[in-house]
């Protein structure tokens, strides 16, 4: 499980940017009883295949379908 802060220098994104995805439900972190956002490897590829994706041209709505 990564925290919020940990997935994005992971996958080399800003936590604003994966809060984004997270808004759009293209990924979905859980919450802990602390309030503090994780996410799995599941998580992890999701966003690596939309990085992938998206250098393919298609557009974030494009990757939801």
């Amino acid at each position: 499980m990564y925290q919020i802060s940990e997935l994005a220098k992971k996958v080399g994104l800003s936590r604003t940017a994966l809060l984004y995805y997270e808004k759009q439900n293209l990924i979905s972190g859980r919450r802990l009883e602390n309030g503090y956002r994780v996410y799995s490897d599941k998580d992890v590829q999701r966003v690596r295949l939309i990085q992938q994706l998206q250098a393919g041209g298609l557009t974030l709505q494009e990757c939801k379908l």
